[in-house]
């Protein structure tokens, strides 16, 4: 079995490299878990990948969870504001206004 914490620190380096190479991972989960998969199929098999290897990779736990791979990229954000999406002050700035909105109720 594979050191998780190994595994997590792989994972959390490549969403980091995503997110610092390709801006449109930075407002996008999907196609940041889509790069980041393509990039762990990349590693672990030599030419084409079908989808039904595809599919036997991510059910066999080979590839990352968009769960990790999403949480991973919020950790990074969180300590790299450099790595945030041009959604992020919308985001936040939404948030202030909605709890306004929640302590008028």
């Amino acid at each position: 079995m594979a050191n998780p914490i190994g595994k997590m620190k792989s994972i959390i380096e490549m969403v980091e490299s995503v997110l610092a190479n390709y801006p449109i991972s930075r407002d996008n989960d999907n196609y940041l878990a889509c790069f980041v998969w393509h990039k762990q199929v990349r590693a672990s098999r030599e030419g084409d990948v079908t989808f039904e290897n595809f599919l036997t990779m991510y059910s066999n736990g080979m590839l990352a969870s968009s769960d990790t791979i999403t949480r991973a990229a919020r950790k990074i954000k969180e300590t790299r504001p450099d790595l945030r999406g041009n959604g992020h002050k919308k985001r936040k700035d939404l948030e202030v206004q909605t709890r306004m909105n929640i302590r008028n109720l």
